[in-house]
């Protein structure tokens, strides 16, 4: 009995062809709905569906990090400036100096003296 789609009858055959619109239609929606008027280059896709090179905003920060330091025009005020009683009034100095008041001998310097060399040399 050989059945082939060129030879079954003609109920059969539309049958088939539904069955095989309908499965052309399902596996044209697997990969999801394009947009057709989504103006993305084709070659480049891939690239921004993978993230397009950002890298958890750090190009943002950088950028936005550029254009604060550029001081271009229209650029952030100095603020107010700091009254002078608002300054510190400590006085600094030098560091401190101990005078040396102690007239106790230093450790050691009898007879076996550990810091003494033991071979004499």
């Amino acid at each position: 009995m050989d059945r082939t789609p060129d030879r079954l009858p003609e109920p059969d055959r539309d049958r088939v062809d539904a069955e095989a619109d309908a499965a052309a239609a399902e596996a044209g929606a697997i990969g999801g709905r394009v947009d057709p008027e989504d103006d993305v280059d084709p070659a480049q896709r891939p690239v921004e569906e993978g993230g397009g090179g950002y890298a958890e905003g750090f190009e943002q920060a950088e950028a936005d990090l550029i254009e604060s330091a550029e001081h271009g025009e229209g650029g952030h005020d100095r603020g107010i400036p700091e009254p002078e009683s608002a300054r510190s009034g400590a006085a600094y100095g030098d560091a401190d100096n101990i005078d040396r008041t102690d007239e106790t001998a230093p450790l050691g310097g009898g007879e076996g003296d550990p810091t003494e060399d033991p071979a004499g040399r």
